[in-house]
């Protein structure tokens, strides 16, 4: 395998909250690095073998000016690459590489193809403008990477560590806009912010929508916006929460305590395709309550609770594209879980347990997305030091792939956020 730590998701830092304190608990401890720490690490060590690309360069003027999702940065039928980062140099330290490699015609990935330097992300998910010339990257540093893509697949950094004036520890596209997720307290600033992009990867300031604690992810829902946090828009405390915006701000329509008790930690949003269900990963490691997944039923203007799912550390969700099962990510379960879904069900998501895998089941297994595009049923799982394959079969079934893209011994082989270009 590799000569990594076992550990190589962020720890659980949500113990019960102080709430008489608003301070920032929030942002995952790296807890990923080695576990020898007594030797100082050497600074001085090259990231990677392989030439970093130069970020000095100025950003790829030649995307279309065209704005928001109507960019057409790319002819049609481009080849499609995954981005990933490896946050470890050999020597154990830390690293800020960013990797390009190709998605092959069978939905597999060749080996990288170019390297650039951008900040810091040990896990999480790149996303892509509708055209996948530009990617954004939520970062350690609580900054935001951006870069562009050309169509062979060569990178340019058009900022390696961009402040849009809010700490962030993911963002999301909108449309011709980015969400950016603030997981403070909304008296230190946290809650759900805008901001603009345009063609060339040029991000606009950020402006608050609603504050929000301890926030997680948000999901546009048509003009709605579904946000998983502890609290959103008001002090009412919940998981899950259905915003709305009033024309002049935005406002809480409906929510739902999803766990009955305030010691969960969230990790993860998902919504099936159908839009009549929502999931919430609770992954406390200081919790008097089991990890769980909270299921909320979704109404126009309602959010309904239904019965949790016990599972332990859910960091991930994949809703597969035929509408009959969920793909969840057990990080120190070292696996995936199958729920079948059945929306007219008295249960509508059952825990089907892990598919058979190929090689064992993954190494500490954290991000994961659905690859979409020709490959539309296809999901990547990030594991210690390769990418693993899934499949959504229909029917519920789900089947590994086994394993691509593996990097080889080393720390500095050790994947961290990942994203496939659309």
């Amino acid at each position: 395998d590799t000569t990594a730590p076992a550990d190589t998701r962020p720890a659980d830092t949500t113990a019960p909250a102080d709430t008489t304190a608003p301070a920032d608990t929030t942002a995952p401890a790296d807890t990923t690095a080695p576990a020898d720490t007594t030797a100082p690490a050497d600074t001085t060590a090259p990231a990677d073998t392989t030439a970093p690309a130069d970020t000095t360069t100025p950003a790829d003027t030649t995307v279309a000016d065209t704005s928001g999702p109507t960019c057409v940065g790319l002819p049609t039928g481009h080849a499609r690459h995954a981005v990933a980062s490896f946050p470890y140099n050999a020597d154990g330290s830390k690293a800020n590489v960013w990797r390009v490699l190709p998605l092959t015609g069978d939905g597999a990935l060749d080996p990288a193809i170019a390297t650039f330097t951008m900040g810091r992300a040990y896990w999480g998910t790149v996303a892509f403008s509708p055209d996948g010339s530009l990617g954004f990257a939520a970062q350690e540093s609580g900054t935001l990477g951006v870069f562009a893509l050309a169509a062979d697949g060569q990178p340019t950094v058009v900022a390696a560590e961009l402040d849009p004036g809010v700490y962030l520890d993911a963002a999301v596209v909108d449309g011709d806009h980015l969400l950016l997720v603030n997981p403070n307290w909304a008296a230190s600033g946290g809650g759900i912010y805008r901001a603009p992009y345009d063609c060339a990867g040029n991000v606009g300031p950020a402006q608050l929508l609603y504050g929000s604690k301890n926030a997680v992810a948000v999901l546009p829902r048509g003009a709605d916006q579904l946000v998983a946090s502890r609290a959103a828009g008001d002090a009412t405390f919940g998981h899950l929460h259905l915003m709305r915006d009033g024309g002049t701000s935005w406002a809480k329509v409906a929510g739902a305590d999803l766990f009955g008790n305030d010691q969960a930690s969230l990790s993860a949003l998902a919504v099936t395709g159908d839009g009549r269900f929502a999931l919430v990963g609770d992954n406390a490691g200081f919790s008097d309550f089991d990890n769980s997944i909270g299921v909320a039923a979704l109404g126009d203007d309602t959010v309904t609770a239904r019965t949790p799912i016990p599972l332990l550390d859910p960091i991930a969700f994949v809703v597969s594209p035929h509408g009959d099962a969920v793909l969840v990510v057990s990080g120190y379960g070292n696996a995936v879980h199958v729920l079948a879904y059945a929306p007219s069900a008295a249960t509508p998501f059952t825990d089907q347990g892990e598919p058979s895998y190929v090689t064992g089941p993954p190494s500490l297994p954290s991000g994961a997305v659905l690859v979409g595009g020709a490959h539309p049923d296809l999901v990547f799982v990030v594991e210690l030091s390769a990418v693993r394959r899934f499949r959504f079969e229909g029917g519920g079934v789900v089947t590994d792939l086994g394993r691509t893209a593996a990097t080889g011994a080393g720390t500095h082989n050790i994947y961290g956020a990942i994203g496939v270009q659309p």
